[in-house]
């Protein structure tokens, strides 16, 4: 992540730190669609709309750390402290990382949308549209849905809840679904897309051999 990230834009924060176990323990971001990394597909595609860039992975290879600095990404894992907290793991260390810099004086964004890495079809105008709303309701976590399901993890998070999110995670408790339900927020809801005839819905992700069959037959006939 740059070292003055743009204020008025949320950062990025592109959620990496599961183990891929369905998928014989691959980094799943590195797959490649065609010529290109999902990694790489979703920077394109979403870093203009974005002030910086957090990768939150606990596997730092060789390539995942080449990426992260063509992309001039902060590469960060899981904090210590939360420890086998699942996805929120990686939502609390971006969050702690950004709250790091707000203590030490910098001028940082007030908040960080969040993308799980296996996701090859993310809306070009996600942070946009979430952004939208969360301009309006800064102190509102806002997540994406798409065919009537909320992706919870595909959201902005303001920096606000932070402190929230922290007593949550002392007391033991894990739940995306269950933080949401005591912090406030608002759903964005975007249609499913079509490719010569394949309906797709655009929050899909990897996560099996079969996933990532279907995943490259999009990619063709696209």
């Amino acid at each position: 992540m740059p070292d003055n990230p743009v204020p008025h834009q949320p950062i990025l924060a592109i959620i990496a730190g599961g183990e891929g176990r369905r998928m014989g323990g691959t980094t799943k971001c590195l797959l490649k669609l065609g010529n290109t990394t999902i990694l790489e597909r979703n920077i394109k595609r979403l870093s203009p709309q974005a002030g910086g860039i957090i990768i939150n992975s606990n596997n730092h290879s060789e390539e995942l750390c080449l990426l992260s600095e063509q992309w001039q990404a902060r590469l960060i894992s899981d904090s210590a402290k939360y420890s086998h907290c699942g996805p929120l793991a990686g939502l609390a260390s971006a969050l702690s990382t950004l709250a790091k810099q707000q203590q030490a004086g910098a001028q940082i964004p007030t908040g960080l949308v969040t993308v799980p890495s296996d996701c090859p079809f993310l809306p070009e105008d996600l942070i946009n549209r979430l952004g939208t709303i969360a301009n309006k309701q800064p102190h509102k976590v806002v997540c994406a849905s798409s065919l009537g399901q909320t992706h919870y993890m595909t959201a902005y998070w303001p920096l606000s809840v932070y402190p929230q999110l922290e007593a949550f995670l002392q007391r033991g408790e894990r739940a995306v679904r269950f933080f949401l339900k005591q912090a406030e927020y608002e759903t964005v809801d975007f249609a499913a897309q079509r490719v010569n005839g394949i309906e797709y819905d655009p929050f899909f992700n990897i996560n099996t051999p079969e996933d990532y069959t279907l995943a490259q037959s999009i990619i063709d006939v696209s």
